[in-house]
C-alpha cells in the first residue's frame, strides 16, 4: 500500500500510526511526500520506504505564480503516476493536505483504490473535494459525517503515536522520575501549556500575565513549552518569584513525558493536539489558531467544550486576567476537572489505526 501526505505532524504522525499497524500485519508501505516537508526525516527513521513527490497549496488569491504553482503540481503528478507503475500498489491512503492531492489523483487516473483518512472535524477541501472519487473515506468523528454527504464514510478515530498510548499505563514511580527529572512537584495541580514547535506568541503572552497573577498559589505548578520562536521572551519575563512552581522549556521531544503530569492543557486545537489530549484524558483551556485553513481549529475545540472536555478562549479574546481566572476556578474544583477529564478521554478511539487498517484491507478483498 503507499500512503500520502505531510506537511505537517497533524498529517503525519497518524499515517505512521497508522503504517505501523499495517506493517505488523505484513503489508508493505511506501510513502509518498513531499521531500522539503518534516516527513522526509520522519518516514525513513520509521523504516518505510520514502518517495519525495513535488507538491505545492494553490490556496490563496490567483496570481502570476499560480501557473508556477500548477507546472509543479503537474510534475508532482507526473511522478506520482511513474511511482504508481513502477510499485502497483494494492491501495493508495492519502490523509489529507495539499501533499496528498498527487498521490491520489494519480491512484484515480490508474484505478488504484483510494482510502481517505481526515483527522478533524471539518473535513479539509483535499478530502471533501475526493470523497465521491474515494472506496471510503476513515473520519475521526461522528460530527463530520454532515460534511459528506453521499460518501462512503466510516468513524475509526484519529491514531496518534504510541508512546502517547502508552503515558496512561506509566506507573507513580516513572510519573514521579519524570517530576523529578523536570524539576517539578508531586503533589500540586500541573498545568502544561504549549503552542507547538513553533510557540503561539498570544498564548505566551497570556500564560505569562496569568503565572504572574497566580504566583502566591503554592497548590499549583506550570510546565510552559513556549516553542522555538518563544523561548527567550518568555525567559526574559518570566515571574523571578513566588511560591508557584514556573517552569520554561522551548520544546520537548518526549511529549508524552509531559501529557502523562498534566492536569490540565492550555493549547491550540490542531487534529493532533485534540487526539492526544483525548488519548490521555487530559482536560483544556483551547486556543484555537484563529488562520487555521477554514477555521478548521475551532470546530475541533467547540466539540470537546460540546463534550464538556474543553473550555474555549478565541484567540482576539485570550488575556491573563481571564486565563489566570478560569485556572484557579478549576484548580479549586478538582471535581469539575475530573470530570472533564473523563469527558474528553471519552472522545478517545484507542484502536484507530486497527480501524484504518482494518477498513483497508476490507477494500482490497
Amino acid at each position: 500500500m503507499v500512503i500520502a501526505g505531510g506537511g505537517t505532524g497533524g498529517h503525519i504522525y497518524p499515517g505512521l500510526a497508522t503504517a505501523a499497524e499495517l506493517r505488523r500485519r505484513g503489508t508493505g508501505i511506501f510513502w509518498f511526500g513531499n521531500g522539503a516537508g518534516p516527513e522526509k526525516q520522519l518516514v525513513p527513521q520509521e523504516g518505510f520506504d520514502f518517495f519525495p513527490i513535488k507538491a505545492i497549496s494553490l490556496s490563496g488569491r490567483p496570481s502570476l505564480c499560480t501557473f508556477k504553482k500548477m507546472a509543479q503540481l503537474g510534475a508532482g503528478l507526473f511522478e506520482a503516476l511513474s511511482c504508481l507503475r513502477r510499485i502497483r500498489p494494492d491501495l493508495v491512503i492519502g490523509f489529507g493536505g495539499y501533499v496528498s492531492v498527487p498521490a491520489v489523483t494519480a491512484a484515480i487516473m490508474t484505478r488504484v483504490p483510494v482510502l481517505l483518512a481526515e483527522q478533524n472535524v471539518l473535513p479539509g477541501k483535499v478530502n471533501r473535494f475526493f470523497a465521491s472519487r474515494a472506496a471510503a473515506i476513515a473520519l475521526s468523528y461522528e460530527e463530520s459525517l454532515q460534511y459528506l454527504r453521499g460518501a462512503k464514510a466510516a468513524v475509526t478515530g484519529n491514531p496518534v503515536r504510541r508512546e502517547i498510548m502508552l503515558c496512561r499505563e506509566m506507573t507513580t514511580e516513572e510519573r514521579c522520575e519524570i517530576i523529578t527529572e523536570l524539576g517539578l512537584s508531586s503533589g500540586r495541580m500541573t498545568v502544561l501549556i504549549f503552542g507547538g514547535s513553533s510557540g503561539a506568541a498570544s498564548i505566551n503572552r497570556a500564560a505569562l500575565n496569568a503565572v504572574h497573577l497566580l504566583g502566591d498559589r503554592n497548590d499549583l505548578q506550570f510546565l510552559h513549552l513556549t516553542g522555538r520562536g518563544g523561548f527567550e521572551f518568555v525567559r526574559d519575563h518570566m515571574p523571578k518569584t513566588g511560591r508557584t512552581i514556573y517552569r520554561v522549556m522551548p520544546y520537548m521531544d518526549d511529549m508524552y513525558k509531559a501529557l502523562a503530569l498534566a492536569d490540565l492543557a492550555i493549547c491550540r486545537a490542531g487534529a493532533t493536539t485534540v487526539s492526544e489530549l483525548a488519548c490521555c484524558g487530559c482536560p483544556a483551556i483551547m486556543v484555537p489558531y484563529p488562520y487555521a485553513a477554514e477555521n478548521h481549529q475551532e470546530y475541533n475545540a467547540r466539540l470537546l467544550e460540546r463534550e464538556g472536555g474543553a473550555q474555549i478562549i478565541l484567540d482576539d479574546s485570550l488575556n491573563g486576567d481571564d486565563l489566570a481566572g478560569r485556572i484557579e476556578m478549576l484548580a479549586c474544583d478538582r471535581q469539575e476537572l475530573e470530570r472533564m477529564g473523563q469527558a474528553v478521554r471519552a472522545l478517545a478511539k484507542d484502536d484507530a489505526a486497527v480501524r484504518i487498517a482494518d477498513l483497508a484491507e476490507n477494500i482490497i478483498v
